[in-house]
């Protein structure tokens, strides 16, 4: 079974990453409080993207699976996300 991770760890999984375009992107472990940007992320995808992520047809994220993917324990289930701006 996974122990809680100190958020003071999680610090080291950050960086600001230079895109090929010249931008930057911060990445860093993601959060709770990214339900709300990853579901707007998913609605801007088109129908075929959508498929191709899930190998099946998922025009919106449930509420449950939303919740599975920004609560992780950083254990058994990690996930980053990059952050524009």
């Amino acid at each position: 079974m996974a122990t809680a991770v100190d958020p003071g760890e999680l610090a080291r999984w950050e960086a600001d990453v230079v895109l090929t375009d010249g931008g930057t992107v911060h990445v860093r472990p993601i959060r709770a409080d990214d339900a709300a940007r990853l579901n707007a992320l998913h609605e801007r995808l088109s129908h075929e993207s959508k498929y191709l992520r899930f190998f099946s047809p998922m025009p919106h994220l449930s509420a449950s699976l939303l919740d599975r993917f920004v609560n992780v324990d950083y254990v058994d289930r990690f996930a980053l996300v990059a952050v524009l701006g």
